[in-house]
């Protein structure tokens, strides 16, 4: 999830998939969530939500879960500061010197580059993880949508994530990233535009779990405009990992 959600932000998306056959884990984040944003721009936030996900694949490998969960064939969705925790688990690694370019390249209106976030970012270099120990085996599928903190990567800090991979462009997201991602990740990757949307667009909508949630934790529309949302995210997640998860196995 993104920023400031929780593992029910995007409960619709995890119906879809766990009625089309697959096993969905949905975590909360420690320290970046809708009730604690204590970890924001920090090691805590970036290096703890990888570690976090790990250990919900460590919980899946458990003799209980052994003859339905494959955590050899892993599909990974992330949404905003997601998209940066499924690269790492895909082999990418943090280069602060993207940061620093980036910030370097007369964007004084970003808010990723106040002092405040520099400050906080800065420290991320005490921090960074020896080549390929956060990668997680098995992953076979990325989907990144509304990508946040791709301005912690370079194209060489990338290199290894070779995965196939699905990049959703929020097409009203304030400071997009996903076509530096693109322009990072190369053309083959398929590149989708979500028109009209920000990233609250893409969280499921303000009933069910939500209830009254907050707005930045679901999506406060009416459902028939959630219409178009729900094809050209949630089926096309569907079809995706279908297509590298589930081909033939049945």
């Amino acid at each position: 999830h993104d920023t400031g959600a929780s593992k029910f932000s995007h409960n619709d998306t995890a119906r879809q998939l766990a009625s089309a056959g697959f096993v969905v884990a949905a975590p909360t984040h420690n320290s970046d969530n809708n009730n604690n944003m204590q970890g924001l721009y920090t090691a805590e936030e970036i290096f703890g939500r990888v570690k976090e996900i790990h250990l919900i694949v460590d919980f899946l490998k458990k003799d209980e879960y052994a003859d339905f969960v494959d955590t050899g064939n892993i599909g990974v969705l992330g949404v905003g500061t997601g998209a940066c925790t499924a690269l790492i688990l895909a082999g990418g690694m943090v280069d602060i010197r993207g940061y620093s370019k980036y910030c370097n390249d007369d964007v004084t209106t970003n808010d990723l580059c106040s002092p405040w976030v520099k400050q906080r970012l800065a420290t991320l270099s005490f921090h960074l993880p020896r080549p390929g120990e956060d990668r997680l085996p098995g992953i076979r599928a990325l989907a990144l949508a509304a990508p946040r903190f791709i301005v912690l990567f370079t194209r060489e800090s990338l290199k290894e994530v070779t995965t196939k991979t699905y990049i959703y462009e929020a097409e009203l997201e304030p400071y997009a990233q996903a076509e530096t991602l693109r322009s990072i990740l190369g053309a083959s990757q398929k590149y989708i535009v979500l028109p009209g949307m920000d990233g609250r667009d893409l969280t499921a909508p303000c009933s069910g779990p939500l209830g009254n949630g907050p707005t930045w934790q679901c999506d406060p529309e009416p459902e028939d405009s959630l219409e178009l949302r729900q094809k050209l995210f949630n089926s096309s997640l569907e079809f995706f990992f279908k297509q590298m998860l589930q081909a033939g196995k049945e």
